[in-house]
Formats: C-alpha cells, sequence, structure tokens
C-alpha cells in the first residue's frame, strides 16, 4: 500500500500522543509521595504547650481541671466510666495521634512529662495503650521554712473504642507493668558551705543568718517498667529546710 504524506503526517500525530501519554503517566508515578511514617516531632509543638501548665485547656462546656483532678478522678473511680469526659480530659493532657499510632512515646516537659505506650493487640486498628503521667511539683511551705522537690507517677490502661463512628479514648483501670523513675539524681547549691549547717553539731537555726539552700532540682531521664524490690519512693522525694 502507497503510504501518503496525509497519512504519514496522521500516523506520526497518533505515535506523538501515545508517547505523550505514557510519559505523563509515568511522571505521575514515579512524582507521587510515599506516606510519610508518624514521628513525636509531628506533635512537638503541642506536646511542649500542653505540658508547659498543669492547668488543662477549658473544656468544651468552659470547665476547667488540673492534672491532678484527671489523676485522682481516676484513683478514685478506677475509671472514668464517662467515656466523654475521660476523652475530653487526656487530649489536654497528651495529643491523641500518640494512642492511635503503635510505639513507644515519651515527652520531658516542665510541669509534667508523659509516657505512651500503644499497642494493637488484635492487628484491627483496636488499640491498647499505657499512659504514664510524672507530675513535678515543687512546694513552699511558709510557716514550716521547707521546700519540698517530688514527681509523683501515675499510670493507666487505655483503650481506643469507637462510638457512632468516632474514636473515644477510654481508661481501662491499672497498667499491668509497674514504672518507676529512671537516673534519678538530685543536687542543691549550697550558699554558705564554711558555716554549720543542720545536720552539723553545733548548728542552730536560730542564729542561722539566711537561707543556705540556693537551689535544688531533681534530674531523671525517663521511666522504666521493670520490676524492682525496693521502694523508690525516698528516691523521688527530697525535702529541704530553709
Amino acid at each position: 500500500m502507497k503510504v501518503t504524506k496525509k497519512m504519514k503526517a496522521l500516523l506520526a500525530g497518533v505515535l506523538f500522543l501515545v508517547l505523550s501519554f505514557c510519559l505523563l503517566g509515568n511522571t505521575g508515578v514515579i512524582g507521587a509521595a510515599a506516606e510519610e511514617e508518624f514521628t513525636l516531632d509531628d506533635v512537638a509543638e503541642e506536646c511542649a504547650e500542653m505540658t508547659s501548665s498543669d492547668v488543662l485547656a477549658p473544656l468544651e462546656d468552659g470547665t476547667v481541671y488540673t492534672l491532678q483532678d484527671y489523676m485522682e478522678n481516676i484513683r478514685m473511680l478506677g475509671e472514668l466510666s464517662n467515656v466523654t469526659l475521660h476523652d475530653e480530659l487526656v487530649r489536654h493532657i497528651v495529643p491523641e495521634e500518640l494512642f492511635f499510632h503503635p510505639g513507644d512515646w515519651y515527652y520531658g516537659g516542665t510541669e509534667y512529662s508523659f509516657y505512651v505506650g500503644t499497642w494493637d493487640p488484635l492487628g484491627a486498628y483496636a488499640y491498647m495503650a499505657d499512659l504514664v503521667l510524672i507530675d513535678n511539683v515543687y512546694e513552699f511551705d511558709e510557716g514550716k521554712g521547707e521546700i519540698r522537690v517530688r514527681a509523683e507517677l501515675f499510670s493507666v490502661e487505655c483503650s481506643v473504642m469507637m462510638i457512632d463512628g468516632v474514636p473515644f479514648v477510654r481508661s481501662s483501670g491499672s497498667t499491668q507493668d509497674d514504672y518507676f523513675l529512671n537516673n534519678v539524681q538530685c543536687f542543691t547549691m549550697i550558699a554558705n558551705e564554711h558555716k554549720l549547717n543542720i545536720g552539723d553539731k553545733g548548728y542552730n537555726k536560730m542564729t542561722d543568718e539566711g537561707m543556705y539552700i540556693r537551689q535544688t532540682r531533681m534530674n531523671y531521664s525517663g521511666i522504666c517498667g521493670e520490676t524492682i524490690s525496693f521502694d523508690p519512693s525516698d528516691l523521688i522525694e527530697v525535702g529541704l529546710v530553709s
């Protein structure tokens, strides 16, 4: 068959369209971005804001709770039977994303720190989580002239349940594991280290001219879940007399 100039032009046009479609199709596939893996950095700003105060953000009805209110309610009841209330409170304490991504999430904050260990026991997006809160408490009793620095640990097991298609984080009672502060260290700065202090022979508080403890702090590097055979309360609570 004789190929005319008109047929050549038509074939060339069809070939151009086919090549263009293939190139555009390949470019679209190659350029598709893979879903990024969730990390704690994704919610770092939210973590910093939440842990900067132990007074929680107001709920929708305007009620204001503290971190201590949340812990005390669960200690008294074993769990918060009001699923909606618990869900609202816990989402003001730690970012809700941590309950929907399996992993071990720890954040050291200013007023409190937290650990969330999330797992999917059935492999069906029915998540469970251990929530551990470390409340950093600083107290000064002016009447006794006593400074108290302590870290209070609280843990509860949580489960994610669906209500009318909406996920809620519910408290399920005590955790299966015991948690303790890890690598506890206490530091003090003494202003008059060359004079008698409390505990020294001949010391008299009435003749002490000033506060001899200038600064005190307690550091910890997180928590550990390994069962240990001693009571760590002496390590996590320090009483200082001014």
